[in-house]
């Protein structure tokens, strides 16, 4: 039986060669430990010069079709102690990958649920990948992007979630953002859905946030001192995290994880680990992206500069 396996949850984008470029260079042990399964929606190209063990699961249909919930499926059930569950448009230095798969035993016996990265657009990580990759200027300009967003006109009336009105109160009504004191009005909602933050439902800073590691890629590619922290954050939409296997079986896909795994972590009292300065970057929410003309295009450009500037420090890496 495998340790790890990682499932790299493919629909209506290929970036898997820039997923095999940065899996490739994860260390020996984490190459050893962990089978990569791609689970596919349509026929795509793989590169020939991967040097790690995967296999592919095709599951038929087209980009119209979800099928999202039977690859979740299939990912619970197979023979292996951890689950490393990758959305496609997620990309992690293989540090990052490295320190996730080493420390995966922390979860037999803690009371931490599962292991995620600090993404760049994360619900909540954002907030930690600002304060651990970002200069004061950068932080100032993106929490500026915040407190513009109406978060009971977007979010609100597109979830039918009034609660959410409140929340203005840190953002249209606010002069200044305190991500404690936001968190702290999310946390007293009584809805189920506390996915919300600024940066899911803003364009603005979900690019800047990308810009961000494109142009400082030194940054997100090179070994951080990494630490696990546990925060009393109400909820997590990170899109890339482990978990035992045998834990992962207990959630209920409809489609997706997501409620489900909150659910999980509230009902259990357990915690969500938080990997500092493990930085991780989502290209965009769907949230947002439903709304961009020529979306394809538009995630495209950013995934070939993130590609090429990823291409040019490895290369320099040698």
């Amino acid at each position: 039986m495998t340790e790890v396996h990682l499932n790299f949850l493919q629909h209506r984008r290929n970036y898997i060669e820039l997923f095999v470029k940065l899996f490739n260079r994860t260390s020996e042990e984490t190459r050893k430990l962990t089978h990569v399964n791609f689970l596919i929606t349509e026929p795509v190209d793989f590169p020939s010069n991967t040097n790690f063990n995967y296999s592919v699961q095709s599951f038929g249909g087209h980009r119209e079709i979800n099928n999202y919930k039977n690859k979740m499926e299939w990912m619970v059930q197979q023979d292996c102690e951890y689950i490393l569950k990758y959305d496609e448009d997620m990309f992690m230095g293989p540090h990052v990958i490295d320190y996730m798969v080493k420390n995966r035993n922390i979860l037999d016996s803690s009371d931490i649920l599962l292991l995620t990265p600090c993404v760049n657009i994360g619900v909540p990580t954002c907030d930690m990948f600002i304060e651990d990759f970002c200069t004061d200027n950068s932080k100032a300009e993106i929490e500026k992007t915040f407190l513009k967003q109406d978060l009971a006109k977007t979010a609100g009336e597109r979830w039918d979630i009034d609660e959410f009105d409140i929340l203005n109160n840190f953002t249209t009504k606010a002069n200044e953002w305190f991500s404690n004191d936001y968190w702290d009005a999310v946390s007293a909602l009584s809805t189920e859905l506390k996915g919300i933050h600024p940066v899911r439902v803003s364009q603005d800073a979900q690019v800047k946030l990308c810009e961000e590691v494109i142009e400082n890629i030194g940054q997100f590619m090179s070994k951080q001192e990494y630490s696990i922290v546990q925060k009393n954050y109400p909820y997590l939409c990170n899109d890339v995290s482990l978990m035992r296997t045998d834990v992962y079986r207990n959630i209920k896909f409809d489609p997706y994880d997501e409620i489900n795994i909150n659910a999980y972590r509230k009902k259990n009292k357990l915690n969500f680990g938080y990997i500092r300065r493990g930085f991780a970057m989502h290209i965009i929410y769907a949230f947002v992206s439903h709304y961009i003309k020529e979306r394809e295009k538009f995630e495209s450009d950013i995934y070939n500069r993130l590609n090429q500037a990823i291409t040019r420090y490895l290369h320099f890496d040698l």
